[in-house]
């Protein structure tokens, strides 16, 4: 062929035979070269059997968070309440519920809150702690600790005694907007339909967080419960679907609640939902 026939690149042994050609001069005796007697007799023994898993930072070891959890230092304990959330219901196997469970009145703030999001990821083996949880720690000075509450109680499902539901309605009234979000989050993921008409009062809350997961909750409970749609009645989520639909400050969670209620929903969000494909909101638009 005519074309020019590209430089042949050098071989890669060539490259690091080069780097390490200096080892092997006589000033300086590769160690790997000539290895002593002993180690040429030593056989060489595996690390780990093949197939087992290998230790790793995000493994936990139960004596390790016991010894963590005993030893008083809040950083330490901190990380170990993550790890264990980060593990979820794997957690659960390694008996942690009770150790993390007397962790959830912890005195510090940051202690108590990872105390909440590991119990709480753990699932329903939890749940013999949450009537302590709704009664005590939803009654906790610090936001940010009922937030967590309310959120971990929602985790509990269908194990969630009444009575705890009941402290989690109590929730929507709390001072702090992020807590009465968490409240109303909470019971959509408990598909609390029964608490429809207490979620409808807060569809006029001062906090666009707080009305935008009310219509979301009420979407899926009229969606997802009869008696619900019969009772509470589509004509009146109608005006405040469109109203939050034209609010930017809602109009992603309004989407959600159109997206539950599918066929239910009024025919005037047709033409907002195809607006809203371009919206400069990435969440609204998905």
């Amino acid at each position: 062929s005519s074309r020019d026939v590209p430089a042949q690149r050098a071989p890669r042994e060539s490259v690091f035979a080069r780097a390490l050609a200096p080892c092997f001069t006589s000033a300086c005796v590769c160690p790997l070269a000539s290895p002593p007697a002993a180690m040429a007799k030593r056989q060489v023994t595996l690390l780990r059997k093949i197939g087992t898993d290998i230790q790793g930072p995000g493994q936990l070891d139960r004596n390790s968070v016991l010894s963590a959890f005993a030893s008083g230092n809040k950083e330490r304990i901190t990380a170990t309440l993550k790890r264990v959330a980060a593990s979820g219901q794997q957690a659960a196997a390694f008996n942690l519920v009770e150790p993390v469970g007397r962790l959830l009145a912890h005195q510090d703030d940051d202690v108590c809150k990872a105390a909440l999001d590991a119990w709480g990821n753990m699932g329903e083996v939890g749940v013999r702690f949450a009537d302590d949880v709704g009664e005590h720690v939803l009654k906790h000075p610090s936001a940010p600790c009922r937030a967590a509450a309310l959120e971990a109680l929602g985790k509990m499902g269908l194990a969630l005694s009444r009575a705890s539901r009941q402290q989690v309605i109590s929730r929507l009234v709390d001072d702090e907007p992020s807590v009465r979000q968490a409240a109303v989050r909470a019971l959509i993921a408990l598909g609390a339909t029964a608490s429809a008409k207490a979620v409808q009062g807060v569809l006029g809350d001062a906090s666009p967080g707080v009305r935008g997961a009310a219509i979301e909750a009420l979407g899926y409970f009229v969606a997802a419960s009869e008696e619900v749609e019969s009772s509470f009645g589509l004509e009146t989520l109608r005006k405040p679907l469109l109203d939050l639909l034209k609010n930017g400050s809602t109009r992603c969670s309004a989407l959600i609640a159109v997206q539950y209620l599918a066929d239910k929903a009024p025919s005037e969000c047709v033409d907002i939902v195809v607006d809203a494909l371009g919206d400069k909101d990435g969440p609204t638009r998905e």
